[in-house]
């Protein structure tokens, strides 16, 4: 944060960062705590500006207010191995929490949210919200997004149902080991008794 100095490295907390459409808050339902959310005018020509998460509110701020403080974040040049020069990112806005670490995660993750257009990161994720059947859009999305760049590749197209489904899966291995063990020992204890 800049004017601050810097925290202590041994106590440092990780913050993600993400790239994200202005569309991102809306699609997923997030709301907005304080300020603005992001929109189409925060682009490349415009002031570098965030959103944070409730969770990086608490941990960086720890009670002042975050609306207008700027954070120092690190670009990152495409093709390049190395941390590029730091930009100092104006705070707009405050955010309620996503879980992005999956279900079963001890804590909320910190997390800053910049447009795609002003991004200091290569790479992008597409999400899409439709009212049919999502078994039936990834060829939609392929030809659309082919029709826009042939060369883009497109892997891992997931309903986002499916991909709760993928983070819920070691629990749900659990309860049935747990199930199944029980239902054993219950047998065993059965024989036991009566055997």
């Amino acid at each position: 944060i800049e004017g601050r100095p810097p925290s202590d490295p041994t106590r440092q907390v990780t913050i993600g960062v993400k790239k994200v459409s202005p569309a991102y808050f809306g699609l997923l339902r997030m709301k907005l705590v304080e300020g603005r959310l992001l929109n189409d005018h925060d682009d490349a020509s415009s002031e570098l500006v965030t959103l944070i998460n409730e969770t990086a509110a608490r941990i960086y701020f720890q009670g002042r207010e975050p609306l207008g403080a700027h954070l120092m974040i690190p670009s990152v040049p495409f093709g390049q191995a190395t941390w590029g020069p730091v930009q100092a990112w104006t705070v707009v806005g405050v955010v309620r929490d996503e879980r992005i670490d999956g279900i079963e995660a001890p804590r909320q993750a910190a997390v800053v949210y910049v447009t795609t257009d002003q991004s200091p990161y290569p790479g992008a994720y597409l999400l899409v919200r439709a009212r049919k059947n999502p078994g039936l859009l990834p060829r939609e999305i392929v030809q659309k997004v082919h029709s826009l760049r042939a060369s883009q590749m497109l892997p891992d197209l997931m309903p986002l149902d499916q991909i709760r489904l993928n983070s819920l899966g070691d629990s749900r291995f659990r309860v049935v080991l747990v199930g199944f063990f029980s239902g054993l020992a219950l047998l065993l204890s059965a024989i036991g008794l009566y055997g």
